[in-house]
């Protein structure tokens, strides 16, 4: 076999043979519902700087005890009286939303004596 001063070169693109199809889907949209936003980290920073979020009060703890987790409340909620003071009867959904609450605080009652006597 002659040696030859001229070697093939062969030109290829950039991507791999499976690759080439993603380089031509360029994702540009051009819809008006899309808008796009520059966002300067050093502003967005200084914005919330020295900004803090009142928790008092909050437990996303995982306890092993099982109680009811507090969120961030509004601070707002609504009583509706009931009974013999509201002078209208129990309506049988407002009956099974208290008898739900009392069986509620009877149960933790009986973990927190529970809790006494494992101690």
């Amino acid at each position: 076999m002659p040696l030859t001063q001229n070697e093939d070169v062969y030109e290829t693109s950039d991507l791999p043979e499976d690759d080439q199809h993603l380089k031509a889907t360029d994702e540009r949209f051009e819809s008006d519902a899309i808008e796009r936003v520059q966002l300067d980290v050093t502003d967005a920073f200084n914005k919330f700087k020295g900004k803090t979020l009142a928790t008092d009060d909050v437990d996303f703890s995982d306890s092993l005890v099982k109680r009811r987790r507090r969120g961030y409340g509004g601070g707002s909620y609504v009583l509706e009286l009931i009974g013999t003071e509201s002078g209208q009867p129990e309506t049988p959904e407002q009956k099974c939303n208290r008898l739900h609450h009392e069986i509620n605080e009877l149960s933790e009652q009986l973990q927190a004596i529970k809790a006494r006597f494992v101690l």
